[in-house]
């Protein structure tokens, strides 16, 4: 009979292979997280570049896709191109006018797709601003003082331009006013 040593494991080298399948794991996991980041970013360079001018940004959200059949398909319809088309546009002049880039955001629609408040501005869409479809042809109304300091438009506003509920479902009664009073439309 043959007898073998079987050598047992001190508990300081067992802790020391837990200490080194650790570290081995956090560089596994490291890299992996470093490759898909790259390769994301790489990916979503591709989609905001792909037909655009460099500077211009332009999102219609949702607005951009058909959810009837309850998986977002993108669509192509001419209330959506018109609008999309217009914002071009308008960030193309943005350009023109000393902006290193320009962003549009789509951020509330109608049904209908023809009325949409925005986000808008130089480097960062961080102004409102509504844009309508009137006679078959899309325009941006001036948003000069028409808003408050939290994006709530003016009710006179709203109501002179037709503004539809969904689009804004609150304004307010007075933007230069210290003590604001917000209706529910």
């Amino acid at each position: 009979m043959v007898h073998v040593a079987v050598k047992k494991r001190t508990k300081q080298q067992s802790f020391g292979y837990m200490k080194l399948a650790l570290v081995a794991a956090v560089v596994v996991l490291a890299v992996a997280t470093f490759a898909l980041s790259v390769s994301l970013h790489h990916k979503n360079k591709e989609i905001s570049d792909a037909g655009l001018v460099p500077g211009v940004h332009i999102s219609l959200g949702s607005m951009g896709y058909d959810f009837s059949s309850g998986k977002p398909v993108k669509t192509d319809d001419v209330n959506t191109m018109g609008l999309k088309a217009l914002l071009t546009k308008e960030a193309l002049n943005d350009l023109g006018h000393g902006c290193a880039s320009s962003y549009y955001t789509v951020k509330a629609f109608n049904t209908d797709k023809t009325q949409v408040q925005l986000g808008y501005g130089c480097n960062a869409p961080d102004s409102p601003m509504f844009a309508i479809k009137s006679e078959g042809k899309w325009e941006t109304l001036s948003p000069t003082n028409r808003f408050n300091t939290f994006g709530i438009p003016d009710c006179t506003y709203v109501t002179q331009n037709n503004i539809d509920r969904m689009v804004a479902p609150v304004c307010v009664n007075s933007v230069t006013t210290n003590t604001p009073q917000y209706s529910v439309r």
